[in-house]
């Protein structure tokens, strides 16, 4: 969160479009953590009290996401494949659609993701699809 906020600053000053993807990626994934993870709404029902158990495997998700995203960055792959991810739009959802007692769902999400960054990687670096 300290380096999000570094780059942030460059981006005030410069834009985002200056920033290499790997940055962005940083950027990104303090979004993820901001909004799918630090926000808490007290009328959600889901949302209100949220076991340690959830928390961490929420923010184990949301880290391994960090670390696939950076691996499929330096593969050469664009950000935007990772963004694009059908898993982010899941994990930003979890901590209010999935109850305490989901802990499995919240496996099969991680489980999602990385079957997902595999794909991506695998098409992207053979060169077999239309991402670049």
């Amino acid at each position: 969160m300290q380096r999000e906020e570094r780059l942030q600053q460059i981006v005030k000053l410069v834009g985002p479009d200056v920033l290499p993807d790997n940055q962005k990626l940083i950027l990104f994934i303090a979004e993820v953590i901001k909004d799918g993870f630090l926000a808490q709404s007290a009328f959600d029902t889901n949302d209100a009290y949220c076991s340690p158990e959830k928390q961490v495997t929420l923010l184990r998700i949301m880290l391994g996401l960090y670390h696939r995203g950076r691996d499929l960055i330096q593969q050469g792959v664009p950000l935007a494949l990772v963004r694009g991810m059908e898993c982010v739009s899941e994990i930003l959802r979890a901590k209010s659609a999935l109850s305490n007692k989901e802990l499995d769902k919240l496996a099969d999400i991680d489980k999602r993701m990385n079957e997902e960054a595999d794909k991506i990687s695998q098409q992207y670096v053979k060169g077999t699809s239309c991402y670049g």
